[in-house]
Parts: structure tokens; C-alpha cells; sequence
């Protein structure tokens, strides 16, 4: 299958970029994901199959890069959501940091991953299962238990 590399950008960057900035959380690392993602596909292009597989396999290599992010150098460039690209925050539904995409950032990954791949990237959990190599049971059960762990987190909140 032939892809056009620069139609694949325009169709799925927002989305490499949503899910990099969720899983660093900030711009100036989401951005290195995000090209290192579209590097490494460029090399693996003859390896796609079709849309579906285009699209998890994004999905896979942007979390794996993300976490390399975390078990890299310091990660000492914050900036704050305000400053992110305009269709990243209207991707979150907001022009700043709310409470509930505070406590989304701070859950573990294994919760954080599924929750924002059924929420903003609206997948269903049999795609979630596929790309993450886990059962549906499992995305069900992290869907479940990052939602509860979520109710309580904002539910310690004073403003809330």
C-alpha cells in the first residue's frame, strides 16, 4: 500500500501530538515524540499494512517514545498549557489546566494511556486491547479503576 507521508502529518499529527503532550506532559518533549514518531515511519513505511494498522501503530510507537521521555535525561522544559497549540488545547476542551486534566496527568501510565485513548482519541476498547497487547478484560478493568481513581482524586479537592 502507498501512504503520502505528508497526508498521513496532516491526518494524524493532531492526534501523535495529543497523546505525546498527555503522556510528558508538556510541549517541548510532546514535540521531540512527535518527530521521532514520524522519523521512525518514514523508516517502517513499507511495513504498513493499511489505515487501521497506520493509525495503532502511531498510536504504539508514540507511547513508547513517550516513555522513553521519562527514563531519559531530566525533563526540565515546562510550559504551561496556555502556550501549547491551538488545536492540542481545543483537543482537551479547555484554554488552561482544569482539575480534572490535572489529575488525568498525574495518574499511572497503565491507567492514563486507555482513559486517553477512549476519551479524546475515542477508540473502542477492542482497538485499545489491540494496540496496547492487553485483553479486553484488562482495558475494561483500567478503564474502571482509572475512573475511580480519578472520581477520588478530584473528589479530595476543596473547588471541585
Amino acid at each position: 500500500m502507498r501512504f503520502d507521508l505528508e497526508q498521513i502529518v496532516r491526518k494524524h499529527g493532531d492526534m501523535v501530538l495529543r497523546l505525546a503532550v498527555s503522556q510528558v506532559g508538556n510541549r517541548a518533549d510532546a514535540e521531540d515524540v512527535f518527530q521521532e514518531v514520524f522519523i521512525r515511519l518514514v523508516r517502517s513505511m513499507d511495513k504498513i499494512q493499511d489505515e487501521d494498522h497506520l493509525r495503532n501503530w502511531l498510536i504504539r510507537v508514540t507511547i513508547n517514545r513517550s516513555r522513553s521521555v521519562f527514563s531519559s535525561a531530566p525533563r526540565k522544559r515546562e510550559l504551561p498549557v496556555e502556550e501549547l497549540p491551538e488545536t492540542v488545547v481545543e483537543s482537551f476542551d479547555t484554554a488552561a489546566p482544569t482539575p480534572a486534566t490535572d489529575a488525568m496527568q498525574r495518574l499511572p501510565e497503565k491507567y492514563r494511556v486507555p482513559l486517553h485513548m477512549f476519551y479524546f482519541e475515542e477508540l473502542p476498547i477492542s482497538d485499545i486491547a489491540r494496540i496496547l497487547e492487553s485483553s479486553e478484560g484488562t482495558v475494561k478493568s483500567q478503564l474502571s479503576r482509572g475512573r475511580q481513581m480519578l472520581r477520588e482524586s478530584l473528589g479530595e479537592m476543596s473547588y471541585v
